[in-house]
């Protein structure tokens, strides 16, 4: 009787009990596999977005990597906000001025350059609105620059292009300042596109919906970032939805708190909301010289409400 038959023999009598063994040596090799493959698919894919387009992320005062996930991945609350004041200080050049001229609103020494200007020659700063869903996704308040200068993939040389449509714009003379472009995987799921109009909720996927609608004006074409699962409004739009106003206490005009603003009323006349009523949830710096980001960054760190934090560090 040789080995093999002895073995045999040996899982017969013990049938139940050796079944049971080979089912949990079977789930452990399983368990030990599941775990390695999760592991790389969740490295290789931080990896290969951590080549954002821009070299800062500056936001309010907290932990800089929820600030990261938040902006870059959309994965976590929003912290506290920033005054629109401080995107201000970014702008390259007369920037500063420019911008301030374009909006409208009071604000002190608007003819002075942005603290930071001497860094930008040649870069750009970028705000971010966040805290509206449309669905599950998430919503992000923005300028047409965010498709227009930021850069993904390893090598941060890849231009964002559109399988449908185009990008919106500051102000279109047909849709206004309510212009949407919407990831691919939002236009998937939610069977949306170009031409469409989507409405946000605030604060919540299931939170109270905003009345004003968006009209899609394009479809992001694949990128395997977070950017697939995003939609994105203009900001000025942003801005004139109702709860999206900061509340201000006017001395000159103690009623000026108190005046809503009319959305219909200011697509017609291109009105806009005022400087003093605009806050932010971030701003995606990348100066003209990326040797600059470290000095910038520790001047913003001296900020008593700004921090600045980078996403290739963080993540």
């Amino acid at each position: 009787m040789n080995l093999f038959h002895i073995a045999w023999r040996n899982l017969q009598q013990r049938g139940l009990a050796s079944l049971l063994t080979m089912l949990s040596m079977a789930l452990g090799v399983a368990l030990v596999v599941l775990v390695l493959g999760i592991g790389w698919v969740i490295s290789e894919s931080f990896a290969r977005n951590s080549n954002v387009g821009y070299n800062l992320i500056v936001g309010a005062k907290g932990g800089s990597l929820q600030l990261t996930l938040n902006t870059v991945f959309y994965l976590s609350k929003p912290i506290e906000v920033l005054p629109y004041e401080e995107y201000l200080e970014f702008l390259p050049g007369n920037g500063r001025a420019e911008e301030i001229e374009r909006i409208g609103g009071r604000i002190a020494d608007p003819e002075r350059k942005g603290i930071y200007a001497s860094y930008m020659a040649g870069g750009f700063a970028i705000p971010v609105c966040l805290g509206d869903y449309f669905g599950p996704f998430r919503v992000v308040g923005t300028k047409p620059e965010f498709f227009e200068k930021l850069r993904y993939g390893e090598m941060g040389d890849r231009e964002y292009k559109f399988a449908a449509g185009r990008n919106f714009e500051d102000y279109n003379p047909e849709h206004g300042y309510y212009e949407a472009v919407i990831g691919w995987q939002v236009a998937r799921q939610m069977n949306k596109h170009v031409g469409d109009t989507i409405s946000t909720t605030h604060g919540d996927p299931e939170g109270e919906g905003h009345g004003q609608k968006f009209t899609i004006v394009g479809v992001l074409a694949p990128t395997g970032t977070p950017n697939d699962r995003a939609a994105f409004i203009n900001l000025e739009g942003f801005y004139l939805m109702e709860g999206h106003a900061r509340a201000f206490e006017d001395k000159a005009n103690p009623d000026a708190d108190k005046q809503d603003v009319d959305t219909s009323q200011a697509a017609e006349q291109a009105q806009r909301l005022p400087l003093e009523k605009r806050d932010i949830t971030a701003v995606l710096v990348k100066p003209g010289n990326g040797m600059f980001a470290v000095n910038m960054q520790q001047a913003i760190k001296k900020s008593l409400r700004a921090q600045a934090a980078s996403p290739i560090e963080e993540i």
